[in-house]
C-alpha cells in the first residue's frame, strides 16, 4: 500500500501562509481599531509605558479641572471684592461730608451708609459658584496636582469674617454719624477695612494667577504626553497599511507555491501508482 503525504516543503509553506494570515488579520485589526497595541500581549513594555500615561492624562484631567474652577471662583470673588471695597469708598466719602455737615445731613449721610452697608452684606454673603457661598469662612483648598499627592492642594483664604478684617464685622455692622467723635471713629475703621479689602484684593489676585500658571503648564505636560502615548499605542496607518498589502501578497504568492508544489507531488505519486 502507498501512503501519500504533504511533504516538508508543504508543511513549511503552509505554515508561512499561517503567519501571513495572521499578519493580515492583525494590520486589519490595527487599522479598523485606531491602536497597534491593545493588550500587554502585543507588546507587554509599551502596554506598561501607555497605562501609566493613560493614568497620567487622567490625573491632569482633573487636576485642570479642579484649577480652572478655583480660578471662576477666585474671578468671581475679585469682581464682588472690588465692588464691596468702592461701596468702603463711598462709605468713607460719606463720614468725610458729615463732619462737616448739619445735623440732618448727618442723618440723612447716615441713612444712606447704611444702605451701602446692606449692599456689602448681599454682595458677601450671596456671591456664590454653584450655590456655593464664595467668602465663606472656611475657604477653599483646589487639589491641582496630577499625581494626587497631599501636598498639591492650594490653600486659598477667601473669608470676610470679621478676624479678617481688623474686626470689622459687615454682617453686623452699622454706620453711627450722629458726633464728630464717632464720625471720626467710622473714618479709622473705614480706612482700616479699605486697607484689609485690597490686602485681599492682591491675595486672591496672586492665588487666582498661580491657577492659571497651573492650568497652562498642566495643558502643556497633557498634550507631550498625550503625544508621546499617540506614539506608543496609535496605529501609523500608513506603515499598516503597508504591512497588510505586504502580507496580502506575500500569502497570495506562498498559496500559489503550494498550489503548485501540491501539484507536483500529486503528479508524482499518481505516476507510481501508474507504475
Amino acid at each position: 500500500m502507498i501512503t501519500i503525504s504533504s511533504s516538508s516543503s508543504n508543511l513549511k509553506l503552509q505554515n508561512q501562509m499561517t503567519t501571513f494570515a495572521k499578519r493580515k488579520q492583525e494590520s486589519m485589526e490595527r487599522l479598523a481599531s485606531g491602536y497597534k497595541i491593545d493588550s500587554a500581549s502585543d507588546n507587554a513594555g509599551s502596554y506598561s509605558v501607555a497605562v501609566e500615561a493613560t493614568l497620567q492624562l487622567r490625573g491632569l484631567e482633573v487636576a485642570n479641572q479642579n484649577a480652572t474652577v478655583g480660578r471662576d471662583i477666585l474671578n468671581i470673588a475679585d469682581e464682588s471684592l472690588t465692588k464691596i471695597t468702592e461701596l468702603a469708598n463711598t462709605i468713607q466719602s460719606l463720614s468725610k461730608k458729615a463732619l462737616d455737615g448739619t445735623a440732618d445731613e448727618r442723618a440723612s449721610l447716615q441713612e444712606e451708609a447704611n444702605e451701602l452697608i446692606k449692599e456689602m452684606q448681599t454682595l458677601k454673603n450671596e456671591t456664590k459658584y454653584n450655590d456655593v457661598e464664595v467668602f465663606r469662612s472656611e475657604g477653599f483648598i483646589f487639589q491641582v496636582g496630577y499625581e494626587g499627592n497631599a501636598d498639591s492642594g492650594l490653600i486659598t483664604n477667601t473669608s470676610l469674617e470679621a478676624d479678617q478684617l481688623s474686626g470689622f464685622d459687615i454682617d453686623n455692622y452699622t454706620v453711627d454719624f450722629s458726633d464728630d467723635d464717632k464720625i471720626k471713629a467710622e473714618m479709622e475703621k473705614f480706612d482700616a477695612l479699605q486697607g484689609d479689602l485690597n490686602k485681599k484684593t492682591v491675595e486672591l489676585g496672586a492665588k487666582s494667577q498661580m491657577l492659571q500658571n497651573v492650568v497652562e503648564t498642566q495643558e502643556k505636560i497633557y498634550i507631550e504626553v498625550s503625544e508621546n502615548r499617540g506614539n506608543i499605542v496609535n496605529t501609523d496607518v500608513a506603515v499598516e497599511l503597508l504591512n497588510y498589502v505586504k502580507s496580502e501578497i506575500l500569502y497570495a504568492a506562498t498559496e500559489a507555491l503550494n498550489q503548485q508544489t501540491y501539484g507536483l507531488n500529486t503528479a508524482l505519486a499518481i505516476g507510481l501508482i501508474t507504475r
